[in-house]
């Protein structure tokens, strides 16, 4: 039988929290874990949610502004490689070139352009000017601008912009100028001259200096048996070119040129690539050598039949439009006028 009063009650046993022994600590209620409150936990989730949505916008408006542009746009890094294209440059190119070097997908270039102004773009400048792609040989208006990114890289933002229409309306407005202003001086001319033998290289002088054309020559047609043509003026850079021509207006091979043709039919007769049209191709070794690349050739119409041809050579291909022709035919015109009306002897 177990004697209770040897053991004292469990009570007794521990010592009360006043009691204890210094070496007991109690927790310290200061250092104890809190759990955060839900109302401040709540604020802050509501808060990066605000900042996720306003990111978001942000970006989608970002992509909304680069898609408006209705040009081809591109982003590239410094070293030449693209890092971004607008939907219209993929479109342009046939594929996302992502990765690829910016010179080989838009100008098939194996280096970078020569034109590009990249240095000076990541230095920190923008840089704007137009070109002439030896891709497609259209026209276009270049903005190379530096985007800084907040780790100190710098990347290229070009925006490109297709002008080809406002370039060949420039050009044929020009054409068209010049022609009237050739065609006003030689009126004067005209009105005023008295000598003969100086009349035809006047208003030869007159297309190159005036009109800015290559080379300005006329030629008489010969009714020997080899219905030759024979030159009588010129002004511009001939270099001998003259001599090599051997012209006929007979239905033969150096007959069917644009000299031979004009006379023979009896209207304009253009070549606007002479490397290129194979009628032109007697003559087209020499006229390379001399930076001729277009010609028109304009018949001298008299009223007892064909006088020759006046012959325009311009530096660029297709230098002749529909009608800057219908001005100089009138500027040919006169030009038979005042011979006819001179009584310049045709040989």
């Amino acid at each position: 039988m177990i004697n209770n009063s040897d053991n004292p009650p469990l009570s007794q046993e521990l010592p009360s929290p006043q009691e204890a022994p210094k070496h007991f600590h109690q927790p310290d209620t200061q250092f104890a874990p809190q759990e955060p409150r839900s109302e401040e936990l709540l604020q802050e989730i509501e808060r990066l949610r605000r900042m996720e949505t306003t990111w978001r916008e942000l970006a989608t408006q970002y992509v909304a502004m680069i898609e408006a542009f209705d040009g081809l746009l591109y982003i590239c890094s410094s070293s030449y490689e693209i890092e971004f294209m607008n939907k219209y440059l993929i479109e342009r190119t046939g594929h996302l070139a992502v990765g690829e070097k910016c010179y080989q997908v838009l100008h098939n270039r194996k280096r970078k352009c020569p034109w590009c102004g990249d240095e000076r773009v990541f230095q920190g400048e923008t840089v704007r000017w137009e070109i002439l792609s030896p891709k497609d040989h259209r026209w276009y208006y270049v903005v190379n601008t530096p985007i800084h990114y907040p780790d100190g890289r710098v990347y290229k933002m070009a925006l490109i912009q297709d002008i080809t229409a406002r370039k060949e309306a420039e050009e044929k407005l020009y054409r068209t100028t010049r022609a009237l202003k050739v065609l006003t001086e030689c009126s004067r001319t005209l009105m005023r001259t008295r000598n003969e033998a100086g009349f035809i290289q006047d208003l030869c002088r007159i297309i190159v200096e005036t009109g800015g054309y290559r080379l300005a020559w006329v030629g008489f047609a010969e009714t020997d048996k080899k219905k030759s043509v024979r030159p009588v003026g010129f002004a511009g850079f001939e270099g001998g070119y003259l001599e090599t021509l051997k012209i006929t207006w007979a239905e033969t091979k150096r007959g069917r040129g644009p000299t031979g043709t004009a006379i023979r039919t009896g209207r304009p007769c253009i070549c606007q690539d002479m490397l290129t049209d194979p009628k032109f191709a007697p003559w087209s070794t020499q006229a390379r050598k001399r930076g001729y690349a277009s010609s028109i050739a304009l018949p001298l119409k008299a009223e007892g039949g064909m006088l020759g041809a006046l012959n325009i050579y311009a530096q660029e291909p297709k230098a002749f439009d529909a009608e800057e022709v219908e001005l100089l035919q009138q500027l040919a015109d006169d030009l038979a006028f005042g011979l006819s009306d001179l009584a310049l002897p045709l040989s």
